[in-house]
C-alpha cells in the first residue's frame, strides 16, 4: 500500500499531510502529486518524506511511482529487519556463556567476543590483528595450517587443549573448529570455553579413586560388588580373595555363580537366598566356603543393598572376613568353659556326697 498526497489540498497543505503520513505510518510510501510544482518545493517534499513526486498532466507515471514506492519500501523493511537481526546476533555473540573467535587461514585474529577478551586476560584490541601463535605449546605455524586442512572439507574438530593466555594465566579450554567459507575470504570460527575446574575436579576424583582402589586391593578381607541388572555376576573383587580363596578374580568374574557353589553343602542355601530374593539381611552372615584347596573357612559378610532411584535392588557391595581362627578360638574357649564348669560341678558333688 501506498499514500498519494495531493500537495494543495483546500483544508490540509502537502507539506502537513507529510508530516502526518510520516508520523503515523513511517513504513507507508508517500507520493505527491501536484498541477504544477516547483523544483524547490519538489525538493521540500522529498526532504519532508515522499518518494517520489508526479504532475497531474503526466499521471501515466503514476502507477510506475507506485511500483516502485512498494518495492522500495519493501526493501527499507526488509533491510531494517535484515539490521536487526545482525544487531540482535551480535548482542548475542557479545554476551555468549563461550568465548568466540574469528581466525583467517594466516592465523590472524580477526574479532573476538567479550568472552573471549576475558579468557585472554587482555583487551581484544591487543589481539585482534595478531596472530593465534603461542596460545598453547600444542599450536604453531604449522598445527594451525593442519588444522585448517582438517576444518575445510571436513567435520568440526572438539578439542581440550592446555592454554597460557597472554594475560600469563595456564587453564585448560575446551576447543571447537568450524570452518566457515565466504566469496570475501573463509575463516576459522572458534569457540573455547574454560575447564580448568572440571579438568581439576576430574584429576581430583581420580587421584581418589587411585589411592581407594590401593586401599581396597591391598586389604585382607575380601571387598566385591554384586550386580543384579543387567546382567548378574560380580562387577568387581579384590585381590584378597585368592589369597583366602585360592580362586582368582578373573574365575569369579567368569563364573557368576562360584560365590554359590564354593559354599559349604550346609549352607549353600544361604548364599542361594541371599542371590536369588535378593533379600539383604541388616545384620552381618556367616557361610562356609570351601577353598580351591578344600579347606573349609568361615567367612562373615556385611553386605549394603544399592538401590537406582525406583527403589529396586540393582546390586550388593560387601566385605566377607575370614573369621575361622577366631571361631575356632571361641569355640576352644567355649569348650574349656563346658570343661571347667564340669570339673567344679563334680568337684562339689564329691565334697557334699
Amino acid at each position: 500500500m501506498s499514500r498519494l498526497v495531493d500537495f494543495d489540498l483546500p483544508s490540509l497543505g502537502g507539506p502537513r499531510a507529510l508530516e502526518i503520513i510520516v508520523e503515523e505510518a513511517p513504513d507507508l510510501p508517500a507520493i505527491t502529486v501536484s498541477g504544477a510544482i516547483s523544483e524547490e518545493t519538489a525538493v521540500a517534499t522529498l526532504t519532508a518524506g515522499a518518494v517520489d513526486y508526479v504532475l497531474k498532466d503526466h499521471l501515466t507515471r503514476l502507477a510506475p511511482a507506485v511500483r516502485h514506492a512498494l518495492e522500495g519500501a519493501d526493501l527499507r523493511r526488509r533491510q531494517r529487519a535484515a539490521d536487526e537481526l545482525a544487531r540482535q546476533s551480535q548482542f548475542a555473540l557479545e554476551h555468549s556463556s563461550q568465548a568466540v573467535a574469528y581466525v583467517d587461514e594466516s592465523g590472524s585474529i580477526l574479532y573476538m567476543n567479550g568472552h573471549a577478551e576475558r579468557l585472554a586476560g587482555v583487551s581484544r584490541e591487543q589481539l585482534v590483528g595478531r596472530r593465534i601463535w603461542g596460545w598453547s605449546p600444542m599450536l604453531d605455524e604449522g598445527s594451525w595450517a593442519a588444522l585448517w586442512a582438517k576444518t575445510v572439507n571436513g567435520p568440526v574438530l572438539d578439542l581440550e587443549v592446555p592454554v597460557e593466555t597472554p594475560g600469563g594465566r595456564r587453564v585448560f579450554v575446551s576447543v571447537t573448529l568450524d570452518h566457515l567459507a565466504r566469496e570475501e575470504g573463509d575463516f576459522m570460527i572458534i569457540y573455547a570455553r574454560d575447564i580448568t575446574r572440571q579438568r581439576e575436579t576430574e584429576e581430583r576424583a581420580r587421584e581418589t579413586e587411585e589411592r581407594y582402589r590401593r586401599l581396597v586391593e591391598n586389604l585382607a578381607d575380601i571387598v566385591f560388588r554384586y550386580e543384579f541388572e543387567p546382567d548378574r555376576g560380580l562387577t568387581y573383587i579384590n585381590p584378597a580373595v585368592e589369597t583366602i580363596t585360592g580362586y582368582s578374580p578373573e574365575e569369579f568374574y567368569a563364573d557368576p555363580t562360584l560365590m554359590i557353589s564354593m559354599a559349604h553343602p550346609d549352607d549353600v542355601h544361604v548364599m542361594t537366598s541371599l542371590f536369588s530374593t535378593k533379600d539383604v539381611p541388616p545384620d552381618p552372615v556367616i557361610v562356609r566356603w570351601v577353598g580351591k584347596d578344600g579347606v573349609v573357612r568361615r567367612m562373615q559378610s556385611r553386605l549394603v543393598p544399592i538401590r537406582d532411584d525406583a527403589g529396586s535392588l540393582v546390586a550388593v557391595e560387601g566385605v566377607a572376613r575370614d573369621i575361622t581362627k577366631e571361631s575356632e578360638a571361641a569355640e576352644r574357649v567355649a569348650h574349656m568353659r563346658d570343661l571347667l564348669d564340669y570339673v567344679v560341678s563334680n568337684a562339689q558333688l564329691h565334697r557334699h556326697p
